[in-house]
């Protein structure tokens, strides 16, 4: 047997240098917070070599306790804080076994610093005792892990780079090795256990302590069902492959016949175009001998009328030679021409006539607007022209005057809303002397104030008559009695303008009792202020200052009414009203002022509103003034125009009767040949115009027939070779387009043919051009699906129909037969590694339930006796039934399940194994499939030893999972702790070499009572098991009478030890 014989802990949470023995049976007792859990994950920290699987502290209330390695070895200070005890340092956690008379250590070296790094290392002694192990130099510094490794080299030590290293060689050494380094499954057990928790589900337990979990190693299943799935999905897609491959192929087909169609309907316009090039020469070469006639014809009727024309001209020349030479004719030419001019100049004055009219009309209804009590007479129009004159210059005085008025109000308006906004912030605004007094002698750092700024009158009745008396002096500078001299040199410094603020000097008037006093009845118990020295100041000037009406004024030296009637030195004086108007004394005084503001602000408001309606008015007839004397100016000049109107008027019905006079019967006659043959001059004259508009037309006809006869021929020409070219170019496809165009000519006519074909073959070349698009896109979408670099142009259809066979006939085949292999091997892995194996797993399970119930039942806890039961899950019960029969088949021929002779049996294997051959092999369905635990439900029987059963005559016999609520907690935990090691029993239970058989529990038998904790010991040690338990102090009476070694786990402050429970010998170096 390997037994834990001490552990060294160096820099370890509070833990400084401690070395503790452990013996057969420990108990570690201490406090809360003492370090119990802090040696037990030291501990597992070794054992376990892994921090993925260390759970520190998992103890502590949040089940993780918040601590890791760098807390350990730096000592930090509470879960929650960033404190720590030690900056950079090293730790070291140490355990040493014993076999025997050999022993052998094992450890951890781990540097934790500030800035975060860990650097641990495990290693491994044979012979070498703990406290021989060096950690520091001669000097005292601790060694570093490289350091430590020097330190060491003289003795047989193996240090480690990696856990997975260190846990191989431990779990030799410990007699618990396993291939499967990573999932020991002693080590597994073993941190499970150090803060087992007795479970609700008995299931759960069995999987976690007792049955080892065995998972069916199926990495060459994998690679079968991987060849599998691999040719598998190379068939896919393959056949995939071949199925885009063949609607390629008939999408490139679409394309070549929608391109036949193109190449048709191009053939078709070429011979059209040919046809109608022709026969638009043959039009021009027509139209040119037609228009070549008709000019020749155009220039004989031209000589014809060309000669009419002259004689016609001839004849009318000489008639109006006759008409000139007769007296009556010259006389009416002569008066009919001085009637034009006169009726043109009557039309001009007329004009001008109508204009005067107008504006006169006008004139005198502004005339009348402007003057009501008078009317304009067109006869005095200088005199009114005056009078407007001088109202125009009276108005401007007036608006001048208004704008100087309104801008004064609009000034005084801005002050009083300035002043307003002002009273509304709380600030009055003081006479300017007296704020630059009060600023300068601040500015010299004199401490001043303003009487009326202390001052508050507490009777409003007396308001008036207080301001009123003291008038300016309500403006004085207030300053401390000390500050006096500085002040008046500083006032004396300031400029003359300002002047009449008064200074008062406080002192002087404190110190005369006779101005200081206050007579009842005076001013002064008006006034109130929270200034001393202003209390002193109006004490003074109001003190003797008495109230009165006119019945008692004259009785005082000085005294003054409500009404502001004021007596002294044997005078009344009424006080003016201006000068108490605005007062100035505390906050009533600055609402008295803030609503004569307002008052005012409304009065300049209404005024405002008012100048501006005069200033309007008054603009308006300014306004009417100059537009009246411009009008009037120009009425004036159009009236010398009337008389002369008169005068043309009246000399043109003079001319009219002298030219009625006139004889005109003797050259009427010539009058009218002359017309008549001017009219027939114009009319040769207009029809040579058009003979020769229309020669221009015929000719520039002629030069473009003659040039489109060019062009027509070279047009016939290139249509021709076109065409010819063309059909050269798609000889293969001759027949078919001429079949194609004796159709379409059959049906319509060139022209009907011609006129439809362009938007025709837009159609088709849209379509071909959509074929073409989605040809690319399939071709696209399979070069990515496939892998494949073809460019998408037609002329690859070829390759592709060759692909398409070499698929079909090679490739798919060859992954056809994979498939079949592949599936062939799978199912022989299946028969040989899944179901052979689980099989065995099955049987294996079984059989340490038996054997741990061979133990049991030499066992009694109280009256009670414990064993396990296993009972096949019902939805697991076929596949086991399956499992059994495929594993005893022996040999098969072709197929795994067609050597099962029943249907139904052939079936359940198949869906077995394409539940496998389907499911991912991470999947936790393929994992539970594979794990042998998950066949079956477990549960401890619970036999009463000392009842019977009246029904059975046998022992009461009950099932723990269904009365774990109703136990109490020690009923419901015994069998737990009994499994547990039951669980470690099976680890070393038919093993020839020693082995570990340590166990370790932290919290432990927190409800049990001391008969069950005795017997679950004493059933510990019969099984050879060395035990480690930590329990908090109430259990140490409990436990420790049954443990070879107590050791207490104590703290104080900072630093914490082990002292042995008997001796009280601490263990901390």
């Amino acid at each position: 047997m390997i037994t834990l014989e001490r552990i060294r802990l160096v820099n370890w949470h509070y833990f400084q240098e401690s070395i503790i023995p452990v013996g057969n049976f420990c108990l570690l007792s201490g406090d809360n917070g003492s370090g119990k859990s802090t040696i037990v994950d030291a501990i597992q920290l070794v054992m376990a070599s892994d921090l993925r699987k260390v759970r520190f502290n998992a103890s502590a209330s949040d089940r993780r306790g918040g601590r890791d390695l760098a807390g350990y070895v730096r000592c930090k200070l509470g879960s929650d804080s960033t404190d720590y005890l030690r900056d950079d340092a090293v730790g070291h956690v140490m355990l040493e076994f014993s076999e025997g008379d050999t022993i052998f250590s094992a450890g951890i070296c781990a540097e934790a610093w500030r800035d975060g790094r860990v650097v641990t290392r495990f290693w491994i002694s044979d012979g070498l005792a703990i406290d021989r192990v060096p950690i520091r130099s001669d000097d005292g510094t601790p060694y570093l892990s490289r350091q430590f490794q020097e330190a060491l080299s003289a003795v047989p030590v193996t240090f480690y780079e990696s856990g997975s290293a260190f846990r191989r060689d431990f779990t030799g050494k410990l007699g618990v090795w396993r291939r499967m380094s990573e999932n020991n499954p002693y080590l597994d057990a073993f941190v499970r256990s150090i803060h087992f928790t007795p479970l609700v589900s008995v299931d759960q337990f069995v999987c976690d302590y007792i049955l080892e979990e065995q998972l069916i190693d199926l990495s060459v299943m994998k690679q079968n069902l991987e060849s599998y799935r691999q040719a598998e999905d190379l068939a896919r897609a393959t056949r995939n492959r071949i199925t885009s491959l063949d609607e390629l192929l008939h999408g490139g087909d679409l394309c070549r016949s929608q391109e036949r169609v193109l190449v048709q309907q191009d053939w078709l316009r070429a011979r059209l175009q040919v046809d109608r090039k022709k026969d638009e020469l043959d039009d021009a070469v027509a139209d040119e001998r037609r228009l070549a006639e008709r000019a020749e014809c155009i220039i004989n009727e031209r000589a014809v009328l060309e000669e009419n024309k002259l004689s016609l001209e001839r004849e009318r020349r000489e008639t109006e030679a006759a008409l000139s030479r007769n007296d009556a004719y010259l006389l009416h030419s002569t008066l009919t021409d001085r009637l034009a001019e006169l009726e043109q100049r009557i039309c001009e004055t007329g004009r001008r006539v109508e204009r005067r009219d107008l504006l006169l009309s006008q004139c005198t209804a502004l005339y009348t607007g402007i003057f009501p009590d008078s009317a304009l007479d067109p006869a005095t129009i200088g005199d009114a022209r005056d009078r407007i004159a001088r109202t125009q210059e009276e108005t401007g005085r007036e608006r001048a005057h208004g704008d100087l008025e309104k801008r004064t109000m609009e000034a005084r308006l801005r002050d009083v809303r300035e002043e307003l906004s002002e009273l509304d912030r709380g600030i009055r605004r003081l006479p300017d002397p007296a704020v630059r007094l009060r600023d300068a002698l601040r500015e010299a750092g004199v401490d001043a104030w303003i009487l009326c700024d202390l001052a508050e009158v507490t009777d409003p009745a007396w308001s008036d008559a207080i301001e009123g008396w003291l008038n300016t002096l309500r403006f004085a500078c207030i300053v401390a009695p000390e500050d006096f001299a500085r002040a008046l040199e500083v006032y004396d410094r300031l400029p003359r303008s300002v002047g009449g603020i008064p200074l008062p000097d406080i002192s002087r008037m404190a110190s005369d009792k006779t101005r200081s006093e206050v007579r009842k009845g005076s001013l002064a118990e008006l006034v109130t202020t929270e200034n001393p020295w202003a209390r002193t100041y109006l004490d003074c000037v109001l003190g003797d200052v008495m109230t009165a009406d006119l019945a008692s004024l004259r009785r005082y030296s000085k005294a003054v009414t409500k009404e502001c009637m004021s007596w002294s030195r044997y005078t009344a004086i009424r006080i003016r009203e201006e000068v108490y108007r605005d007062a100035w004394l505390g906050k009533a005084a600055r609402e008295r002022r803030k609503a004569l503001l307002q008052e005012e602000r409304e009065t300049l408001l209404s005024g405002i509103e008012s100048l501006g309606k005069e200033q309007t008015r008054l603009a308006g007839i300014a306004d009417a003034c100059r537009s009246l004397l411009d009008s009037l100016t120009e009425v004036q000049v159009l009236g010398e125009t009337v008389a002369e109107h008169e005068r043309l008027v009246d000399e043109s019905k003079r001319i009219e009767k002298q030219r009625a006079a006139v004889d005109t019967s003797a050259f009427e006659d010539m009058k009218k040949r002359i017309q008549a043959l001017q009219e027939e001059v114009l009319a040769s004259g207009k029809k040579i115009s058009v003979l020769d508009t229309e020669s221009g037309s015929v000719n520039a006809q002629l030069v473009r027939r003659k040039t489109d006869i060019v062009r027509g021929q070279e047009a016939y020409t290139g249509a021709l070779d076109a065409f010819k070219r063309f059909r050269s170019d798609h000889e293969d496809a001759a027949a078919d387009c001429e079949r194609y165009v004796a159709e379409r000519l059959k049906a319509q006519s060139p022209e009907e043919i011609l006129k439809n074909l362009e938007s025709a073959r837009k159609g088709a070349e849209s379509r071909l051009q959509t074929l073409l698009r989605e040809f690319r896109d399939k071709v696209t979408l399979y070069n990515r699906s496939h892998n494949e670099l073809f460019s998408g142009e037609l002329d690859e259809l070829p390759a592709m129909q060759e692909l398409v066979t070499r698929l079909k006939d090679s490739e798919l085949p060859d992954y056809l037969e994979k498939i079949r292999q592949a599936k062939q091997d799978a199912e022989a892995e299946f028969k040989d590694h899944f179901i052979a194996r689980l099989n065995e797993l099955i049987e294996e399970a079984k059989e340490s339930f038996s054997e741990i119930n061979s133990t049991l039942r030499s066992m009694e806890f109280g009256r009670d006796q414990y064993r396990f039961t296993l009972t096949e899950k019902s939805e697991r019960r076929g596949q086991i039934e399956i499992i059994k029969k495929t594993a005893e088949i022996a040999e098969y021929e072709h197929s795994l399940f067609d050597a099962l002779v029943d249907p139904s049996d052939r079936d359940a294997a198949n869906t077995l194994f394409n539940k496998i051959l389907n499911s991912d092999l991470q999947s936790a369905e393929l994992r539970s499939l594979c794990d042998y635990r998950t066949y079956f439900t477990y549960d401890i029987r619970v036999k009463d030893t000392q009842s019977v059963d009246p029904a059975t005559g046998s022992p009461v016999e009950y099932s723990l999972s269904r009365v774990l609520k109703e136990k109490s907690g020690g009923e419901a935990q015994t069998p737990y702790y009994v499994a547990i090691a039951a669980s470690f029993f099976r680890f070393y239970r038919d093993r020839s070499t020693p082995t570990i058989r340590f166990v370790l529990f932290d919290e432990a038998f927190d409800r049990l009572d001391d008969e069950r904790i005795a017997k679950v010991l004493d059933f510990y040690r019969e099984l050879g098991l060395q035990v480690l338990i930590s329990v908090p102090t109430e259990k140490l009476e409990s436990i420790a009478p049954h443990m070879d070694t107590v050791n207490l786990v104590i703290r104080h402050g900072h630093r914490a030890a082990v002292i042995d429970f008997y001796d009280r010998g601490e263990s901390d170096e």
